[in-house]
């Protein structure tokens, strides 16, 4: 009985210590990927959890914002983070259980604040919301309207920026089925898992396209001018990079 209980002591020490070396590993690379772009990196920073109101936020009993990289894209401060959420329950016989689900979030400043627009991709869940009674914003291309669920504070709004060209450019095979919202001066983009090194540029790339797809009228109606402030970010890169994803001053607006 000793020995065996050695055994499964030394067998969980060794999960425990191969559980460290793969978190000490993941930190390192995660540093070396914001050196090698011109980012700040911070193991941890909660308040982004509470940063945005929309999905995947606003749920869960605890709530953390972990592997932050902050740096610019396309003189824009741009932000990847992973957001983890935690439901805390307990049993009848007070036991307590936790299960956690984390987010890959990524997140893009724009020059000015705009209504609330969400785009998801349509599933189970959507189509679930419409048997209840939720309803989303229509568009005039079917395959547009099968593949995605808009919602927004503004169908007006939600129609001017998701206009034909961007409609096509959403169904590309790259962009189709990315979830992403305007909310405040932030676009972000998330999916389900950790931070992704790989998905920081193309996702970077897209929500830069949606920015500036964004027709000028709409600018205007809410006080910016996109042709008589073309670079609005107050903290610009003194030395621009011809590589969008490299800056030498990463900023902290989304913070």
């Amino acid at each position: 009985m000793v020995g065996l209980m050695a055994v499964g002591f030394v067998v969980v020490a060794g999960v425990a210590a191969f559980g460290l070396w793969q978190q000490s590993k993941r930190r390192e690379a995660l540093f070396r990927w914001s050196v090698a772009s011109g980012w700040s990196y911070e193991a941890q920073d909660d308040s982004l959890a509470y940063r945005w109101a929309g999905s995947p936020f606003g749920r869960g009993d605890e709530r953390e914002g972990t592997e932050v990289l902050r740096g610019t894209w396309d003189g824009m401060p741009a932000l990847s983070f992973t957001y983890v959420e935690t439901n805390v329950s307990r049993d009848s016989d007070g036991k307590t259980s936790r299960s956690s689900t984390s987010y890959h979030v990524i997140a893009l400043a724009m020059p000015s604040e705009l209504p609330t627009v969400e785009l998801t991709p349509e599933g189970l869940g959507a189509k679930l919301v419409k048997m209840v009674g939720g309803q989303d914003i229509q568009f005039e291309s079917d395959e547009f309207n099968r593949t995605y669920r808009v919602v927004g504070e503004s169908p007006v709004v939600a129609h001017a920026i998701i206009h034909p060209r961007l409609m096509e450019r959403l169904l590309a095979p790259d962009a189709r089925g990315v979830a992403w919202r305007i909310e405040g001066n932030s676009i972000l983009t998330w999916r389900t898992g950790s931070t992704d090194l790989g998905l920081i540029a193309p996702r970077l790339g897209l929500l830069q396209q949606i920015v500036a797809s964004v027709p000028r009228h709409v600018w205007l109606d809410h006080g910016y001018d996109p042709a008589a402030r073309p670079n609005p970010n107050p903290n610009p890169d003194p030395a621009p990079n011809p590589n969008p994803n490299t800056a030498a001053n990463p900023t902290e607006e989304l913070s």
